[in-house]
């Protein structure tokens, strides 16, 4: 059964004109194991092809068989048009199909192009990450105002209920360097203080438990967001509802001459309405954010920031500016501030509590960026 909109034309026939070759032996097997696919995926398979040819033959190189240099081009060009890695891993799936059916072998499986389809994944997650948000925002040793940074989005913290709990997330985010799945799973009962000190017990892998310390002024915003939401137990950070209504003046009750001619008559608009003073009412969620929620509030602070003043952004550069802020940001500007304070690798993987040397490693390359 043909999938909707494909074509009546032979799989051997729309193979051969893709490939741009004369029916053969190769061709005659590739079209029989494109027959078993499903009509949908058999469509896909083809445009994917159609898509490698096109861009062999503007090249000049052979598509089939094919080498892992033009895999590698290819696959370059695919994310240069800003196809997801994803994508272009279906892509490469569709030629490494391709060879398969016609009894070569494929240049995917080439070592070369599977640490390029690696390092490319990582390169994706690294910016889906968000960008680095820093205590202080510093470029050649001196402060940026450009930079968002966590120092200004305190500053633009409200001095209300919803104020009080960002303020609370963002320093103890940063200064525990939290991963936002710890971050929204954070319990009150988590939180111990004494005199001397207070920490964060995290659980860890295998049951291993890690006991995280923190300021005394994160202590403080913490306390604060507890006292004005009237929190004792169960999710630390949860979503503040806010109710606003404006001020109303009294109406006196109305009759049918103050109508306009064409007016319909609705009783519950004709009687008096008494004056209405204005209202602001909080509401505390009981469920814990979400990280979605929490790269929200980081946004919304810079944009509260920029319109303080605080950073001199508008317009598009603030909303390209805000778009790279995400829950994973306060980790990562903690881990370059830990590395800029002199911390080594060693000591910052531990904080951090990552599993290898190496992201730590990554994070101090990338602090020239």
């Amino acid at each position: 059964m043909a999938a909707k909109g494909e074509a009546s034309v032979p799989l051997e026939l729309r193979l051969a004109d893709i490939l741009d070759r004369e029916r053969d032996a190769e061709i005659a097997g590739a079209a029989r194991a494109l027959l078993v696919l499903p009509p949908n995926s058999r469509m896909a398979l083809l445009s994917d092809l159609r898509s490698f040819a096109d861009f062999c033959a503007e090249g000049a190189r052979a598509c089939l068989p094919t080498e892992a240099a033009t895999v590698l081009a290819y696959a370059d060009w695919l994310a240069g048009a800003g196809k997801k890695v994803a994508t272009v891993r279906r892509h490469l799936s569709s030629i490494a199909w391709l060879h398969k059916a016609v009894g070569s072998a494929s240049p995917c499986t080439d070592p070369l192009v599977r640490q390029h389809m690696s390092a490319m994944s990582r390169q994706q997650r690294s910016a889906s990450q968000g960008s680095r948000l820093r205590y202080d925002a510093i470029a050649d040793g001196k402060q940026q105002r450009l930079a968002p940074s966590v120092s200004l989005l305190l500053r633009a913290c409200g001095k209300d209920l919803q104020g009080a709990r960002d303020a609370a997330m963002l320093s103890l985010a940063y200064e525990c360097g939290l991963r936002p799945s710890e971050l929204v799973a954070v319990r009150i009962e988590q939180v111990e203080r004494n005199r001397q000190a207070a920490w964060l017990h995290i659980p860890g892998r295998n049951g291993m438990e890690s006991k995280l310390m923190f300021s005394a002024a994160v202590g403080e915003r913490i306390d604060r967001w507890l006292a004005l939401a009237g929190l004792e137990s169960g999710p630390l950070f949860r979503r503040v509802m806010i109710d606003r209504r404006k001020a109303r003046p009294a109406r006196a009750a109305r009759t049918i001459a103050d109508l306009a001619p064409n007016a319909r008559v609705d009783p519950s608009q004709m009687a008096a309405r008494p004056a209405q003073s204005a209202r602001l009412r909080y509401r505390i969620g009981a469920d814990p954010l979400t990280v979605h929620g929490i790269t929200h509030i980081l946004r919304r602070l810079m944009r509260s920031a920029a319109s303080q003043g605080l950073i001199p952004l508008t317009g598009k550069a603030l909303d390209q500016a805000a778009a790279t802020l995400s829950a994973h940001s306060p980790r990562l500007g903690r881990a370059q501030d830990l590395l800029a304070a002199g911390e080594g690798i060693g000591p910052v993987t531990e904080t951090l509590r990552w599993r290898s040397k190496v992201t730590a490693a990554r994070h101090a390359k990338r602090m020239g960026e």
